[in-house]
C-alpha cells in the first residue's frame, strides 16, 4: 500500500520537471540560443545539461538562479518565483492565475538600460 501512495507524486514531479523544462526551451528558442550557447553564457563545461532540465531531469542550482534569469533575458523575481513553483511545490504555491500571469510576463524579452 505505500507504494501506492508514493506513485502519484513521483509521477506529478516528473510532470511538473517535463513542463518546466519544456518551458526552459521556450524561453531558450525566444532568445535564439542553442543549447550549446546557453552553456556557453552560463559558463557551464557540459551543454548536455540543458538538454537534461529541458527534458525534466535535474535542477538548476538555487545559487545560479540569476544566471539564468540573465542569459535568458528575464525579470529575476518572476523567473525564480516559476521556478520554485515548480521546484518547491509544497511550500510555494501560487495560485494558477498568478502563474499564467507571471510565466505570460516571462515570455517577452526585457530590456536592458
Amino acid at each position: 500500500m505505500a507504494h501506492d501512495k508514493m506513485t502519484p507524486a513521483v509521477s506529478r514531479d516528473k510532470d511538473a520537471r517535463a513542463e518546466l523544462g519544456s518551458w526552459l526551451k521556450t524561453l531558450r528558442e525566444a532568445q535564439g540560443l542553442s543549447q550549446r550557447q546557453l552553456a556557453d553564457a552560463l559558463d557551464l563545461d557540459y551543454y548536455t545539461f540543458i538538454s537534461q532540465l529541458e527534458t525534466g531531469r535535474g535542477k538548476i542550482p538555487s545559487a545560479r538562479y540569476r544566471d539564468w534569469a540573465k542569459a535568458l533575458e528575464q525579470e529575476p523575481k518572476a523567473f525564480m518565483t516559476i521556478l520554485l513553483s515548480y521546484y518547491e511545490q509544497k511550500p510555494m504555491r501560487c495560485s494558477s492565475a498568478t502563474l499564467k500571469k507571471i510565466k505570460a510576463s516571462t515570455y517577452r524579452p526585457q530590456s536592458t538600460p
